[in-house]
């Protein structure tokens, strides 16, 4: 979760009473200091968890932030994304409307990957959040998880 220096998220962590301007400044000190994402160093903190880190940047983003345990992805959705893509890209399809598809991403602001999507997918996107480590364990259970190993070692490899 690389997206600490978008001011809005700064913003909305306080905002939404996620953090106190004292955590914040505290957070990003220690991001400074150790090199650390900024939502890497609140959650060390023991700030917030990573899915309150999301709901906070659907905020400040204006997208819909969702919790993957709670939705059911149609078959036919899955057919549209290949497993490789959404592995690859830290990715799951959500719905399909109107020839749009919604995915889940962990990041907004990571604007090549949703380029590269929109070109490989041959369709435009829409996004809500998620968090990483839920995308990756929809993509286990709408996929087949990866035999012996995680997808984020693989990814990592």
């Amino acid at each position: 979760m690389a997206y600490g220096s978008d001011n809005n998220f700064r913003a909305a962590l306080v905002k939404t009473k996620t953090l106190t301007k004292d955590q914040l400044a505290e957070a990003e000190q220690l991001s400074r200091e150790s090199k650390l994402a900024l939502t890497e160093s609140v959650i060390k903190l023991g700030y917030a968890s990573e899915d309150e880190l999301i709901k906070c940047l659907a905020v400040a983003h204006r997208v819909e932030a969702v919790d993957l345990e709670d939705i059911e992805i149609p078959e036919n959705v899955i057919e549209l994304m290949p497993e490789t893509v959404a592995r690859e890209n830290a990715v799951v399809p959500l719905s399909e409307k109107d020839g749009r598809l919604r995915i889940a991403i962990s990041n907004p602001n990571d604007m090549d990957t949703l380029e590269k999507l929109r070109f490989i997918l041959n369709r435009d996107v829409i996004i809500s959040l998620a968090s990483r480590s839920s995308i990756f364990a929809t993509i286990n259970r709408v996929y087949g998880q990866i035999d012996g190993q995680s997808a984020d070692s693989i990814l990592q490899e």
